[in-house]
């Protein structure tokens, strides 16, 4: 893929990590979680970005679907 879609995939991962995080800490529930989204909007900034190669970024990419996965499975069943 050309090195534009992987910067909009990083804006995109920050700013809804972001949003989740201040979501998740200002109503008190999950410290935990609030905070690891903290870490990964840290971690998926534009701005100022990490670098690792690219088995690291594998692996870290696959860890990082489990919280936003977390709560999209925690959504879905407060809904129904």
């Amino acid at each position: 893929m050309p090195y534009g879609y992987y910067t909009v995939l990083r804006i995109i991962v920050c700013l809804a990590a972001i949003f989740i995080a201040w979501v998740v800490l200002s109503r008190g529930t999950g410290r935990w979680l609030g905070w690891a989204f903290v870490g990964l909007a840290i971690l998926y900034n534009p701005v100022i970005r990490v670098h690792l190669d690219r088995d690291t970024w594998a692996i870290l990419n696959v860890l990082s679907a489990v919280p936003f996965a977390w709560v999209g499975w925690r959504q879905r069943s407060l809904r129904e």
